[in-house]
């Protein structure tokens, strides 16, 4: 048994795999990655299943390996040194036994995925390993907390994967230069033509009381005309709208339950731009058919999958 050893954790580093698929019913939140795209690359490029666990970090952060290992980090304008030395990020990296990793982050709030190329010993709470600071499951102790300086995660590492690399063709484009899609929801009738055109033409801030449970905005107000409604199931990327007409995006650590009318929901594929938008990032939103936005989804897919098999 070997281990890497948490030097600095940064702002904040969270163990998280899949998360906790079909458990909602159940009270569990979905959890996850927040950024699921960089996290997917991140451990298929270690030759790990997708419930295999990962580190999710914000900040500059340091680990310690005690063994060899193959590694990957995936996220937006990243850095990562080894024993000083500078090396590449969305591709396999070997460590040596004894050294030290860094990550440098050029924008302090975005994630970064650090997966290695072996099995994590670590407890799992109701099918997974995924922290989930709110709830006060998973994680290296199974409550929650997130990672500390001195921590050790035990593993047994595997031989050391192939290189891979991912293209940058295949890498989400995080920028938010362009409107993020959204699927109009359940509930849009009950914004009236003049409130959607509003939401749809309007710039909305990231503001700083967002995490990985919701993306608190600010921006002009779209009040809704449903003044109470019975709590239902809520997706990942549902925009929900309170009675301040201030919309919230739900993300990977949302409630199970909520009874705020949805205007919509972010299309899948754009979830990586928002899981990297920092506070004062400027968004805007354009509505897409359910349709249109299964064609993107699928041909984004297909070129993923292809280049797995190749």
């Amino acid at each position: 048994m070997t281990s890497l050893n948490v030097i600095s954790p940064g702002i904040v580093s969270l163990l998280v795999d899949g998360g906790r698929i079909g458990m909602q019913d159940q009270g569990f939140s979905g959890s996850g990655p927040l950024d699921p795209v960089s996290f997917r690359f991140a451990q298929w490029l270690c030759g790990n299943a997708i419930d295999t666990a990962a580190i999710e970090i914000v900040g500059n952060a340091a680990f310690r390996f005690n063994m060899a290992a193959t590694i990957a980090l995936c996220g937006p304008d990243v850095h990562l040194t080894i024993d000083g030395g500078e090396f590449p990020t969305w591709q396999t990296v070997t460590v040596k036994p004894g050294q030290t990793i860094q990550i440098s982050a050029e924008q302090i709030g975005q994630r970064y995925y650090l997966a290695v190329s072996a099995d994590w010993q670590v407890p799992t709470v109701a099918g997974s390993a995924c922290t989930v600071m709110r709830e006060k499951l998973g994680g290296l102790k199974g409550d929650g907390s997130p990672l500390k300086a001195g921590d050790d995660l035990s593993m047994k590492a595997r031989a050391v994967a192939p290189t891979r690399k991912i293209p940058y063709s295949l890498r989400p484009d995080f920028s938010l230069t362009t409107p993020v899609d959204i699927i109009p929801g359940y509930q849009h009738l009950a914004f009236d033509t003049v409130t959607q055109a509003t939401f749809y033409s309007s710039a909305y801030t990231v503001t700083p009381q967002s995490d990985r449970m919701g993306m608190r905005l600010s921006g002009a107000a779209v009040p809704s005309s449903l003044t109470a409604m019975r709590s239902e199931g809520i997706n990942f990327g549902s925009v929900q709208v309170p009675s301040d007409g201030q919309p919230i995006i739900m993300l990977a650590d949302r409630q199970t339950l909520g009874g705020y009318p949805k205007i919509g929901v972010v299309a899948s594929y754009d979830i990586p731009r928002l899981a990297q938008a920092v506070a004062g990032s400027e968004l805007a939103f354009t509505p897409v058919d359910a349709n249109n936005a299964r064609s993107t989804w699928l041909l984004k897919e297909t070129k993923i999958k292809r280049f797995f098999q190749e």
